[in-house]
């Protein structure tokens, strides 16, 4: 099952994988996760499945980065990112833009610009401790992530 893939990647009993005991189940299919129908958060932060469930939550599956398909031959020659370096991915990650064709840097701020001009809602986001790029949308806008200290 995935679950059990998810747990022997992290190492079983003596790695970082959470038992199924100490997980709250979200339901996948709701939300058209075919391959994944229930999955689980940390039952410690109870406030994730709170939120999503209310609707006022997402969770982003599958999130990896790949410029185009490749496989386990190809990657290497194939690919314009180093894939297991984590500091690689964490950039990548951020901004979700393989081809820098977006209007800003990172993902979420790109997703308040259309939240905010193309429907006019009110918007804002917060960072914790230092200002990072995932937050940041189109320059043009004004629009600066608040950071808490």
């Amino acid at each position: 099952s995935l679950y059990d893939e998810y747990y022997e990647v992290r190492g079983k009993n003596a790695g970082i994988g959470l038992k199924k005991e100490d997980m709250l189940p979200i339901d996948g299919a709701s939300a058209g996760l075919s391959e994944c129908a229930v999955f689980g958060v940390n039952k410690l932060i109870p406030i994730y499945k709170e939120l999503y469930d209310d609707g006022h939550g997402v969770f982003f599956a599958n999130m990896g980065h790949l410029h185009k398909p490749v496989s386990k031959r190809s990657w290497i020659t194939e690919t314009r990112t180093d894939l297991f370096s984590h500091h690689a991915m964490k950039a990548e990650a951020h901004l979700v833009d393989a081809f820098r064709e977006g209007k800003g840097p990172g993902v979420f701020g790109r997703m308040l610009d259309i939240l905010e001009q193309n429907h006019g809602l009110k918007v804002g986001a917060t960072a914790v401790d230092s200002r990072v790029q995932i937050l940041s949308g189109d320059p043009t806008t004004g629009r600066h992530p608040h950071v808490m200290n």
